[in-house]
């Protein structure tokens, strides 16, 4: 098991020497902080989508990234909901795509991305959108994937 995870880390990390997003390259440089950008992420039989994963090493840099991320009250409701404690819940938003640390507020396809929050991983997960059939498989990938991991 702990092969096949050095495998995956070596392989993201190939992926992000070919191709970057704006949230990899402002956020990469940082020790602290793991940061994987992964090409082509199969969501369906049809439809792939570039994510951006940015992982805290430390509770921290944690803290940090919910003040850059702008998620201070997501992260309120999570220690009151005990979120912290449960790895299949996750919060989500929708953010610039030159900034993931901005919230939009009105929804023009091709002009945003969605991101998934993980409070017990310390991880943000941004899928670049680009047009309305990513969008919809991406709703749909995390729609799914949640009742799955709630069934387990």
């Amino acid at each position: 098991m702990k092969n096949h995870l050095t495998i995956l880390l070596l392989l993201l990390a190939s992926f992000a020497a070919h191709a970057q997003s704006d949230a990899y390259l402002r956020y990469a440089p940082n020790p602290n902080l793991n940061v994987a950008f992964v090409e082509g992420f199969r969501l369906d039989d049809s439809t792939t989508v570039d994510v951006t994963v940015i992982t805290a090493k430390d509770s921290t840099t944690w803290a940090w990234l919910i003040e850059e991320f702008n998620i201070s009250s997501m992260h309120n409701l999570a220690l009151s909901k005990q979120w912290y404690h449960e790895p299949k819940t996750i919060g989500t938003k929708m953010v610039q795509k030159n900034d993931p640390s901005q919230h939009v507020t009105k929804l023009i396809h091709g002009e945003f991305d969605f991101e998934t929050i993980s409070f017990f991983y310390k991880r943000i997960s941004i899928y670049h959108i680009i047009n309305q059939q990513q969008y919809n498989s991406v709703l749909r990938f995390i729609v799914m994937t949640s009742i799955k991991n709630r069934l387990q």
